[in-house]
């Protein structure tokens, strides 16, 4: 069974005994100030309201089915947009959750949705986020996505290495 997720890829299995042994007594006080906390937020009717924070293939996602259902609101591609930008990383890419590493297929849907927001692709963020051919990074990160895939269906090679990703952003 292949993982979900790059972080469930590079992980340690709990399974094979990998965690450090837990010092006796040592969960009890920092379980319980959890559970005081969890506690002290929850309404009296029962119930808990909190943020709840996405990444941006969330948005991405409703910018491109707004569009695809002919329901354009600019006011929400703004500020979506506005999101997907504040969330790029240092190196240009976007990632699946915070501290998580680059995503190429989340940064690919971050692209896409800010070219149709309308940022011009010459802009610094949006050359940010496009790798260069010798990109170590977005290469590695690609075949990762590709290589269940390729492997399982015939023809589907082309997508490893960087090759996929200038034939659909730019």
């Amino acid at each position: 069974m292949q993982p979900a997720s790059t972080a469930q890829l590079n992980a340690k299995s709990i399974d094979r005994g990998t965690t450090a042994p837990v010092p006796q007594g040592g969960l009890e006080a920092p379980l319980e100030r959890a559970r005081d906390r969890l506690m002290s937020l929850q309404d009296q009717a029962g119930w808990w309201k909190a943020e709840l924070e996405t990444n941006v293939t969330m948005d991405a996602e409703d910018l491109l089915l707004r569009e695809f259902l002919g329901i354009r609101d600019s006011s929400a591609l703004e500020r979506a947009a506005n999101w997907i930008r504040s969330q790029q990383r240092d190196d240009g890419t976007w990632a699946n959750f915070y501290g998580a590493p680059a995503d190429l297929s989340t940064t690919i849907e971050a692209y896409a949705a800010l070219k149709l927001a309308g940022d011009p692709i010459d802009a610094p963020h949006m050359i940010a986020a496009r790798p260069s051919s010798d990109s170590a990074s977005v290469q590695s990160t690609s075949r990762e996505i590709s290589a269940p895939y390729s492997a399982a269906r015939p023809g589907t090679e082309s997508m490893s290495g960087s090759s996929y990703w200038p034939r659909f952003a730019v």
